[in-house]
């Protein structure tokens, strides 16, 4: 019994509405796992930065689901509710687990991102919820949110504010990419 490629496994997950099962996006048409090593490996190791490399980043927009991955230009949903809302950059962040925060009860988890959703409201922010699923199922997908027409610069402070070590950028036409936020 040999475990499968991580490269062509799929993901599999209950969160939106059912159990849906996405493909593993892979580095660009090469069907080659993007290795990424971590810009500040003193305050994020390899391992960690790796995994969020590794994570699908989906959200829903009415009917629609959105996926993002690191490495790869924004899905043609993503790009859409972009044009549509006049901007050309989102970001894509949880208030969940802060800095390896694994300790955080549920409850907790759930507050926090509770806060970040009425400040982003507060803002006036358009945002859609999301998850980020990742390739260990040992762990829950973690709630998320695609929050449109931040600056670079905003989306790393939401990062900083919410105690995260990094956020995903989305800019059109872009590859997605992570910004540390520490």
């Amino acid at each position: 019994m040999g475990s499968a490629d991580p490269c062509t496994a799929p993901y599999s997950c209950d969160w939106l509405c059912g159990r849906v099962t996405l493909p593993c996006y892979c580095g660009p048409a090469t069907g080659v796992r993007l290795m990424l090593s971590s810009p500040c490996p003193d305050q994020i190791p390899d391992s960690l930065w790796q995994a969020y490399a590794d994570t699908l980043f989906v959200y829903r927009d009415g009917e629609a689901i959105g996926v993002l991955r690191v490495g790869q230009k924004p899905d043609a949903l993503t790009e859409t509710l972009m044009q549509q809302a006049a901007v050309s950059s989102a970001v894509f962040i949880t208030a969940y687990n802060a800095q390896h925060g694994s300790d955080i009860s549920p409850a907790d988890n759930q507050a926090r991102q509770q806060r970040l959703r009425d400040a982003l409201q507060s803002q006036g922010l358009d945002w859609r919820a999301g998850a980020g699923i990742g390739r260990d199922t040992a762990y829950d997908p973690e709630a998320s949110l695609l929050v449109l027409g931040v600056t670079e610069r905003d989306a790393i402070q939401l990062g900083r504010d919410y105690g995260q070590n990094a956020v995903v950028w989305i800019e059109s036409n872009e590859v997605v990419r992570l910004l540390v936020s520490r």
